[in-house]
């Protein structure tokens, strides 16, 4: 029987579209899956997709991945969230200037979330990886 956890990607959804650092974030989280489940599946564990679209008065929650409904950043030692002027979420909703979510681990500030974070993230909460 086969173990499932869930990824749960939230970003901003406009009309079918969303901001640049989240569509990145998104073929990530989308990459790092594959790449679970062929290697956690011989040892029965597999990974599905779950994307929550926010709308702009939820801005400051998107552009964030919770595995099994924990925040990566909590799964992630000595990381934290942070945000920055995003000029493709301003062109989404219409505003001038709109800050979205970054994270920092590892003395690193990023506006996407990489695939390397994402797995070290899920091997952390899933005893599977090798």
């Amino acid at each position: 029987m086969m173990q499932t956890h869930i990824l749960e990607w939230r970003h901003l959804e406009v009309e079918g579209a969303t901001c640049s650092r989240c569509e990145t974030s998104g073929q990530a989280v989308i990459k790092a899956i594959e790449r679970l489940n062929r290697e956690c599946a011989p040892e029965g564990v597999r990974f599905l997709l779950q994307e929550t679209q926010l709308s702009s008065a939820m801005l400051d929650r998107s552009n964030s991945l919770l595995i099994d409904g924990v925040p990566l950043e909590q799964l992630l030692e000595d990381s934290r969230p942070g945000e920055s002027s995003c000029p493709s979420c301003a062109d989404l909703i219409g505003a001038p200037t709109v800050n979205c979510r970054t994270l920092s681990f590892d003395g690193v500030t990023r506006e996407d979330l990489p695939v390397d974070w994402i797995q070290r993230a899920v091997c952390k909460a899933v005893d599977c990886c090798n």
